[in-house]
């Protein structure tokens, strides 16, 4: 379950597209491409949060799968490493689709869809409640992340079809201009790093199936960009979710293979193939703690928030045992600490 598309043994790829429609198309799993037309088997797929979908296939062929709009309303809430649930006074309800705090985790920002306009825009409120604020009004705004300083939010801005990535842009919160341009497409934005750089991503060779390159960029306390771009490191198997760790050491990543996402940890900047899988086995929107000294992600097929204590020495990284903490509800992670 909580999968965008499967492998069937019938030799074809299925795939829930952004409108909840199933389909099929035959798939050749050596060059990894598409063979022939594609075909609707379902409308009104449920497609979740998270971007996975209410999906599984069974290997005797039997899909199960669930059928709704999807657009029922999420609230935000708080939970504690116990996993106790604080709801909020003034509770914020959309269809969330991507989240971020601000440095002083007193903003958050979310990715909702306007589905009136085929549009993902931006908003902001206060964490403890008030109005909504409009930050985006048209387009397609997705991977929000905040300025150093909290003044401004960046995010990818991505095609009609949800899938081309037109560039990484930014927009003051307190201004009314459009966004400005600041790092033109391919490159899709993948978060911050520390001592204010901004990190995104290309596939290396143009390979649509390809390794990721991770692109560093320094920027002012404001998220402009401030000096040229270097390579920092290149991925096998990234499908998403970057994290970079307080200290700069290391990157936390969901890597992909089939559709089956886990987290890996890497050397942040280094060449080294060095990696710890941390999930076991699945495992989606990875987030360290302010404080380092813990890696959480999500577990999609029991729906627990897992935390892992990590310890590192050299270019040792030491994930401790993990603990699951019960969240049915949850389907991003932002942490305040």
């Amino acid at each position: 379950v909580y999968k965008r598309q499967v492998y069937a043994p019938s030799g074809h790829l299925l795939w829930v597209d952004g409108n909840g429609t199933l389909r099929a198309a035959p798939f050749d799993l050596e060059t990894l491409e598409i063979t022939g037309p594609q075909t609707p088997l379902a409308e009104d797929v449920r497609t979740l949060a998270n971007g996975g979908a209410d999906l599984s296939l069974s290997d005797s062929g039997t899909l199960l799968y669930a059928t709704g709009s999807g657009t029922s309303a999420s609230s935000l809430g708080f939970m504690d490493e116990t996993g106790a649930h604080e709801p909020s006074e003034d509770p914020w309800q959309a269809f969330f689709i991507d989240l971020a705090l601000s440095p002083d985790g007193r903003t958050v920002v979310a990715s909702i869809p306007d589905f009136d306009t085929d549009q993902l825009l931006l908003w902001a409120r206060g964490i403890e409640g008030g109005r909504a604020t409009q930050v985006t009004f048209s387009g397609r705004a997705d991977s929000p992340a905040f300025s150093p300083d909290g003044s401004a939010v960046l995010f990818t801005a991505l095609g009609p079809d949800g899938e081309e990535v037109l560039g990484v842009y930014r927009k003051a919160l307190d201004s009314l201009d459009e966004p400005s341009l600041l790092v033109e497409a391919p490159e899709s934005l993948l978060g911050l790093g520390p001592a204010h750089s901004l990190i995104t991503g290309r596939r290396a060779d143009d390979d649509a199936t390809g390794p990721t390159m991770l692109l560093r960029r320094p920027l002012t306390p404001d998220g402009r960009i401030d000096g040229p771009a270097d390579t920092a490191m290149v991925v096998p198997d990234f499908r998403g979710g970057l994290t970079v760790s307080p200290d700069g050491r290391w990157v936390a990543f969901e890597g992909d293979v089939a559709a089956d996402p886990w987290v890996e940890v890497r050397p942040f900047g280094s060449a080294s193939d060095a990696s710890w899988r941390v999930s076991d086995p699945l495992g989606i929107s990875p987030l360290w703690t302010r404080d380092g000294s813990t890696l959480t992600f999500l577990e999609p097929t029991s729906g627990s928030v897992v935390a892992v204590p990590v310890e590192s020495s050299g270019g040792t990284f030491r994930p401790g045992p993990p603990r699951r903490i019960p969240s049915p509800f949850a389907n991003r992670l932002v942490t305040d600490g």
